[in-house]
Order: structure tokens, then sequence, then C-alpha cells
């Protein structure tokens, strides 16, 4: 309490393994107030999955299918590789040298969600995830940019890349209540491309990869497999590994949605709603709406020598260089700006070839049967 601005805060900490963030979202729902008579209390913050992708070709859909099979059981069997050293990419604790441990916390001003949603209405089937991660990757690059980092020139030449990984509810019904606590998710990886001509390009670039995740059973798998592996793991043996290795990518990113309308707790309203994780990586990156307003907070390790306060600088300016495309782009209330069309890579045109080769064949061998009859 005694707050400058005269409110109070309510601040309370729980241990990732009690629950995810869906699972703690049903935790604060049920202890709201029931809210004024002639409306109903929400169940549920989380609404049914609703897949919004460009058309991919069959045969785009097919080797999409079986890569995410294959890298879905790879990115468990095998590490991926390390990020290359960058402003948030944390020194492992073992390099640490009697360094202060300790994280910063920053937190941006709130989006009007509103405002976001007609900015993803009028790019033609984008979601609010992908804006989130286009902001934090359009932030990215004018950090490093503005910093000088000579890690930018490779990550734009694509010698180098940096990840950033994002956690997927895996419950199979999503628009359901919660009635169970536990960690329901599994860990998605992306790599950030920095090679974006314009905020809108870098939306476009971020939605290509992210359609194709949804069209993949990557998940499914990556999530299997890891329950099965994982109660065999000695947790001295992981803990040894994080330690001496550290976190392959960069940063994690982590998004939650929070009641759409001001609550209140106790007899008290609740002006604003925040969380926020501690993660054994450089950077993470947690997002929550609430009564119609999106923040993104950021947590940097003392680990990494990124500046957590410039970031926030970069998303918020990133932001308003997106609004700002957007609205130029398409002016009008019904413009719409259409997402390009995805490439079709060279596997799926050789698959192509070979089926339209086959058919091609068939009456060939026909005739030839015909004609040795």
């Amino acid at each position: 309490s005694n707050l400058k601005d005269g409110r109070s805060m309510l601040f309370f900490v729980i241990d990732h393994a009690i629950g995810d963030g869906v699972a703690m979202m049903q935790v604060m729902l049920s202890l709201l107030d029931d809210p004024p008579e002639g409306k109903k209390k929400v169940k549920t913050f989380q609404k049914k999955r609703r897949y919004t992708s460009a058309p991919l070709r069959l045969a785009h859909r097919i080797v999409n299918f079986l890569a995410g099979a294959v890298d879905g059981l790879v990115a468990v069997l095998v590490p991926p590789p390390s990020d290359p050293p960058n402003p948030f990419k944390m020194i492992p604790l073992e390099q640490s040298k009697g360094e202060p441990l300790g994280k910063s916390f920053v937190q941006t001003r709130a989006f009007c969600l509103d405002e976001m949603k007609t900015i993803k209405n009028k790019l033609a089937g984008a979601t609010i995830n992908d804006l989130v991660m286009a902001l934090q990757a359009i932030a990215m690059r004018r950090y490093l940019e503005g910093m000088r980092d000579p890690t930018m020139d490779r990550f734009l030449c694509g010698k180098e890349k940096m990840h950033m990984e994002f956690l997927v509810n895996m419950r199979s019904k999503a628009g359901e209540k919660v009635t169970n606590l536990g960690n329901v998710f599994t860990m998605g990886l992306l790599a950030i491309p920095f090679n974006f001509s314009d905020p809108i390009d870098c939306v476009w670039k971020i939605k290509a990869k992210t359609d194709l995740l949804k069209n993949s059973p990557g998940f499914y798998i990556k999530k299997m497999v890891m329950d099965a592996i994982m109660p065999l793991v000695p947790l001295d043996v992981l803990a040894k590994k994080i330690v001496e290795e550290g976190i392959p990518s960069t940063f994690m990113i982590s998004n939650v949605m929070g009641p759409t309308e001001e609550c209140s707790l106790a007899g008290y309203t609740l002006s604003d709603l925040n969380f926020t994780a501690l993660y054994s990586q450089g950077l993470y990156c947690g997002v929550l709406s609430y009564n119609q307003r999106l923040r993104i907070s950021l947590v940097v390790d003392n680990l990494a020598d990124g500046d957590g306060n410039e970031l926030r600088d970069c998303l918020e300016a990133a932001y308003d260089n997106l609004k700002q495309a957007v609205f130029e782009a398409a002016p009008n209330v019904a413009d719409v700006v259409e997402q390009p069309v995805p490439c079709v890579p060279l596997s799926a045109k050789i698959l192509e070839f070979s089926c339209v080769a086959a058919v091609l064949s068939i009456p060939v061998l026909v005739a030839r049967a015909w004609r040795g009859a």
C-alpha cells in the first residue's frame, strides 16, 4: 500500500511447478468478486483456437507435415545449436566469475487492445500473437542497430540466427474451463526474421513461420516424447546441464489472456494486472491483456549485458511504427492488406513434379502392357 498514486499492490509468487499461466489465470478467476447483477461470470479466459493461415499447396502441406514430425522428435533428442553471444544472451552461470546475480524488471505502456485488433484485422489473417512477435523482432533489430552491435550484421546476412522460445498451450479443449492445475504446454522455437523491409513485412515473415508451425504435428510429437523422457532424466543432471551450458535460445515469450473487463477482488477494483516469470535465460517477455489493454513485461538477467529500459523504448517505438505503417497502407475502414503468397520450398516442388510424372506415366505403362498382351 501507500504507492505514490494512492493505490495498493497485491503481489504474490507461485512456483511454476504448480501450474502454467493458463492454470494460474483460472485460479485468479475463482478469487474475483461476482460481476454486477445481469452479467454472467466468466468461466475461462481462453478462447477456442482459430487458425487463419495462408492457403498452402497440397505438396507444401505434405512436406511441412513430414518435416514437423521429424522436427518434433529431433527437437527433444538433439539439442538445438546455441545462439551466438549477443546483449541478451545470458552467459552460463559457471562463467559468471563472481558477477552479482539478479534480474531487472521493466514494462511497456499499456497498448489499447481494441486498437491492436483493428491493426491485425487490417492485415489479412494476422493474429495478436503475430503482432506481438513482430514487435519483438522490430524492437530487437532497432536495439541492436542503435547500439551498433556487430551481431546485427551477421543476423541480417543470415550467417547466424537469434531464436525466441514461446509457450504453446496443449490443452485439447481450449474453450472449456480449466479444472486442473499443472503445466500443459510445450515449447516452440522460432528464428527471428531480421531481414524485413518494413514493419508490415515483418508481420508477414513472422506469420509465414507461425503458419507452418500451426499446420505441423511438431508440437504434439515433441510433447509426447518429452512426457515420456523427462521422468527418466535425473533432476541433478538436468540442472547441471542448464548451469554449465545455459539455454540455447536468447529469450522466451509467453502470452496469457486475462479478463476483458475491469474486475474487483475482495471489494477492491483492479486497475491493473501484470505477471512475469523468472527464467534461466537472459531475457523473458511476459504478455498479459486485461480490461482491453495489453502490456509487455521484460525481465533481463544481470548475466546479460542488454538494457531493459532501452529495449522497452524500442518496443513502444516499434508499436507506433507498425500502427503508422498499417494505417497508411489501409487508410479506409474496409481496407485490408493481403498477405503475400507463401514461397513453395524446393522439396514441395520436387514432390509435385514426381506426382505429375507418375500420373503421366500411367497411360504409357498401360499402353505398353496392352501391346505386350
